[in-house]
């Protein structure tokens, strides 16, 4: 990355951070975002519904659902399935009473568990969410392919779903790809097989990931 490119760190917006496992880029997620944050802005990472989330051994607090400050403008979350879908029904319903009836069907969780690309749909739609909120969200992605296949997830929709909540969705998240400030950075070290895993990873995002920078 040239000197000029490292503006796009920590200009706001979101900042999706990916590469394959045991690069560091959880390390690098939270160094960014505690420097962002001594540099007065209000500052938010993010693992994405990590069964055993890495960001409390870094900062010394568990994570939960709702963002916790860990460090003056500094605050850390984990977006939990579950959560983030009654979130996302609440948004479409707008009726408490009515969305807890609608998580409790058995035929419904199941549809929404079982459809293609729904859960990644869901927890993009709750950074989308979160994004107003801070100045700068920083995403600590899944593992490389893992990663790409959910962020090509909204592209996905917007063919599948000409109209409707998911469809809503879908385009929001394309408006955020294609921001000036959200952008994607890929964390490599210096090893033949990573460096090419790597390379892999960035063509499938340009190809895959409609207006996203990288």
């Amino acid at each position: 990355m040239a000197a000029s490119d490292l503006g796009v760190l920590f200009q706001g917006g979101v900042l999706f951070i990916n590469g394959k496992g045991g690069v560091g880029k959880t390390t690098l997620s939270a160094a960014i975002a505690r420097l962002a944050a001594s540099q007065g802005k209000r500052t938010l990472v993010l693992e994405v519904d990590n069964q055993h989330p890495t960001l409390p051994a870094i900062f010394g607090t568990d994570t939960a659902y709702e963002p916790v400050e860990v460090e003056p403008n500094l605050f850390i979350a984990n977006i939990a399935w579950a959560s983030a879908l009654e979130d996302w029904v609440e948004g479409i319903v707008s009726m408490r009473r009515l969305v807890r009836l609608i998580m409790k069907n058995r035929v419904v969780s199941l549809f929404l568990q079982v459809t293609p690309g729904a859960r990644d749909l869901v927890m993009l739609w709750r950074i989308h969410q979160l994004s107003s909120r801070y100045d700068l969200v920083v995403v600590d992605l899944p593992a490389s392919g893992n990663a790409v296949a959910m962020l090509s997830v909204p592209l996905t929709a917007e063919r599948l779903f000409p109209t409707g909540p998911v469809r809503r969705c879908a385009d929001d998240l394309l408006q955020l790809y294609a921001r000036p400030d959200t952008a994607a950075l890929l964390v490599a070290l210096p090893e033949e097989m990573v460096v090419n895993e790597t390379l892999e990873t960035c063509s499938k995002l340009l190809r895959e990931v409609r207006g996203l920078r990288v």
